[in-house]
């Protein structure tokens, strides 16, 4: 099981090396290629390749949160996101118990109100 750092650091070297095997065989500036270089090259990308095909992100970071941060936004607007959605689910839940509080004692004066339950005047 993999940290975050250490598939970041894997992702970086794969990047590095596949740079490396991109100025090799298309760049302009072509170092003394050998097919030892070339070969190594290759080497280290499969096992680069492996190492990360058997990463898992740890459980504790949510699937939004890189979903988030794979659209290229910034994950303290995620951060930001999640707590503007809990303080409002905070206030609607409190919405609701001063809702229901006020119901309950509408009730509970009806109750008591004996000229509530009393039979209508007749109409004249």
């Amino acid at each position: 099981f993999f940290s975050m750092n250490d598939i970041e650091a894997q992702v970086v070297s794969t990047i590095n090396v596949l740079h490396r095997l991109s100025v090799c065989v298309e760049g302009d500036y072509v170092p003394a290629l050998s097919e030892d270089v070339l070969h190594n090259t290759l080497d280290e990308l499969l096992k680069n390749y492996a190492v990360l095909k058997d990463c898992n992100a740890p459980q504790e970071v949510p699937f939004a949160l890189l979903d988030f941060v794979d659209r290229g936004e910034n994950p303290d607007g995620y951060l930001e996101r999640l707590t503007d959605e809990c303080q409002l689910a905070a206030q609607t839940a409190n919405a609701k118990h001063i809702a229901v509080e006020s119901f309950r004692d509408s009730i509970q004066r009806c109750l008591g109100d004996t000229d509530f339950f009393a039979a209508p005047d007749p109409q004249p």
